[in-house]
């Protein structure tokens, strides 16, 4: 399931959020509940190929879910939270809005999976840093929301 469109253009509209301004999408099945704007990773409690056809909640406190490779944003086109077996939208590469985070993330900082499902965090800030950062903070934390920048690892 997963495909990828790389349509990628610049645009002088600043208001408006759309799958072509500098990021890459790719569809998974939800392996069980996430809501929008959650990091998450690779569901490996399934099989086979399986393993990278669904995600679930990163989660920095289980070894399976440290390791995030992106952001949901959509879940079978709508804002609402999915279910397990729905179909999700995830930014991979980019710009994704409205990330659940911890407080204390400033412009700049590097992220990671906190101990709460979908979260992130500070790179530094305590916590597993044996995993690799998967995104860049591009405002500080407000309201427990974030804009990020997905480095793009799985692309």
């Amino acid at each position: 399931m997963a495909t990828s469109s790389m349509i990628q253009y610049l645009s002088a509209k600043n208001d408006q959020v759309g799958a072509s301004n500098r990021r890459v999408t790719e569809q998974f099945f939800a392996g069980g509940a996430i809501a929008i704007g959650d990091a998450v990773c690779f569901d490996t409690t399934q099989t086979g190929a399986d393993r990278v056809l669904f995600v679930v909640q990163s989660d920095s406190d289980a070894v399976a879910t440290q390791q995030p490779i992106g952001i949901c944003i959509a879940h079978n086109g709508s804002a609402a939270a999915a279910v397990s077996g729905d179909e999700v939208t995830v930014v991979v590469q980019g710009y994704a809005e409205g990330v659940k985070c911890a407080a204390g993330v400033v412009a700049r900082h590097l992220l990671r999976a906190t101990g709460t499902v979908g979260e992130v965090d500070d790179y530094t800030s305590g916590g597993v840093t044996a995993v690799t950062p998967f995104a860049i903070a591009l405002e500080a934390v407000a309201g427990s929301k974030v804009d990020v920048c997905v480095l793009g690892y799985f692309t």
